[in-house]
């Protein structure tokens, strides 16, 4: 027996990355890559006038990691007529919601870095110097 398959179709890929451990100011990116086309936005976490944790979209990047520029040449400004911009921006938004908790990061990295200096204050005073 013998099987064919048709043309496959690229499977979102996704990352996240946190860059600030802040409370207030929490910055982690989101990305998602289809085939050579990878979207990235930059959320913060930010006190709403309400009082409660609210996420702030600060950018969007975009990127074919075919061309010769690789990631870093951002063609956000740019927005190529061959770029899944739609595609992506649904399946990162579907990423980004499946996260509920994540307007709360800051307060929760924070807990566990009190936990930790509380439970272990050797371990955290090696993981302060290395950077963490």
């Amino acid at each position: 027996m013998r099987c064919v398959l048709g043309p496959t179709r690229a499977r979102p890929l996704f990352s996240e990355k946190v860059e600030r451990a802040d409370l207030d100011g929490v910055l982690q990116q989101k990305a998602v890559r289809l085939g050579d086309w990878k979207l990235v936005r930059s959320l913060a976490t930010r006190t709403a006038p309400t009082g409660e944790r609210e996420l702030a979209p600060l950018k969007e990047e975009l990127f074919d990691l075919s061309g010769p520029g690789g990631e870093d040449w951002d063609l956000s400004a740019v927005k190529p007529a061959g770029a899944p911009l739609a595609e992506l921006r649904r399946a990162l938004d579907a990423f980004v919601a499946d996260d509920p908790d994540l307007a709360q990061l800051g307060a929760r990295l924070r807990s566990g870095r009190e936990r930790l200096e509380a439970d272990d204050p050797q371990a955290a005073r090696a993981l302060r110097a290395l950077g963490y």
